[in-house]
């Protein structure tokens, strides 16, 4: 979440341990595009104070654009990774859930509190190996499938080949 709950810190968490494998994250907060809208706590805080002067498509006008940016980094993505608190909503990840998922991307949720608390759609969305009680635990699996001691079902996910990965 990024616009009712602060989404900066486990982002920049999680592209810390992944740098140390050697893998490439995209962050919302830190675009990778040219010329991309800024999207962070000061952005965020514009948007709300358009929304309460009803500024509706000034914020229709620039929102557009982030969504384009964000969706488009889910595109380019080989996988993808959320945190879901059930108990904040989250409708830009959500999108880019639907998003990986018809793209038969892998997907690595960890969500708040343990997994009991998965929303009842994501788990008709994605399999239960997908979600995880901690971003610890989830930047486990992830260093296991770089050693080689887990490997993707790739019957249920679109894999590169291992030479483009």
């Amino acid at each position: 979440p990024m616009q009712y709950e602060e989404g900066r810190s486990w982002r920049e968490d999680f592209t810390t341990a992944m740098n140390k494998i050697g893998v490439v994250t995209m962050n919302p907060y830190d675009k990778p595009f040219m010329n991309s809208i800024k999207e962070d706590e000061t952005t965020t805080e514009m948007f709300k104070s358009w929304m309460q002067s009803e500024k509706y498509e000034e914020v229709h006008r620039r929102f557009r654009e982030i969504r384009r940016v964000d969706l488009a980094m889910v595109d380019r993505s080989t996988f993808v990774t959320c945190y879901i608190n059930s108990n904040t909503p989250t409708f830009g990840t959500m999108e880019e859930l639907v998003i990986a998922n018809q793209k038969r991307k892998p997907v690595f949720i960890f969500v708040r509190g343990s997994r009991k608390n998965i929303p009842l759609w994501l788990l008709g969305m994605f399999k239960p190996s997908c979600f995880f009680d901690s971003m610890g635990e989830l930047i486990d699996t992830i260093y296991k499938m770089d050693l080689g001691e887990i490997q993707l079902d790739d019957k249920y996910w679109r894999l590169f080949k291992e030479d483009l990965r």
